[in-house]
């Protein structure tokens, strides 16, 4: 059965406090301040993007702000990736890679019908995430209550 459940979207700018820095980025999100804290988090463990490595050549973090340029109530997540897509098509902001992530079907399709497995420590993740689970604290603890240890002689 479909959610039919209606979300509110906001597409919203980050660009920086100084007049003279023209460069801005636009994204989407339904949690405006998760994405607040995404970004800085992103920024702060260094992820290499045209974003966060501008940011980091302006100053620090506190330098830059969030504006919200649009709202939209949605259904269908790709309207509000839709609308994104319009205002960086419209903007032409420069610190975008590329254009909004779920206006690529095949993207959005891979991405819902991606398979879940189990893991051997209960946790149920997505096969992108593999990698990533495997750091995590739970699988870690895991793996240390289940080491051998060989009896030395």
């Amino acid at each position: 059965m479909a959610n039919n459940k209606s979300r509110l979207g906001v597409i919203y700018k980050i660009f920086c406090k100084s007049p003279e820095i023209t460069d801005f980025y636009i994204g989407s999100t339904c949690n405006l301040d998760l994405r607040k804290f995404t970004h800085k988090s992103a920024f702060i463990n260094n992820k290499k993007t045209k974003l966060y490595e501008f940011m980091r050549k302006t100053g620090n973090y506190e330098n830059w702000d969030f504006e919200i340029i649009d709202k939209l109530n949605f259904v269908d997540r790709r309207d509000l990736f839709k609308l994104e897509n319009e205002h960086i098509l419209k903007l032409n902001p420069s610190l975008n890679m590329i254009r909004a992530v779920g206006m690529n079907k095949s993207y959005y399709n891979f991405k819902r019908n991606e398979k879940e497995f189990i893991c051997e420590c209960g946790s149920v993740i997505k096969e992108r995430e593999r990698c990533r689970h495997y750091r995590t604290k739970k699988h870690q603890q895991y793996i240390k209550d289940f080491e051998i240890v060989e009896p030395t002689i």
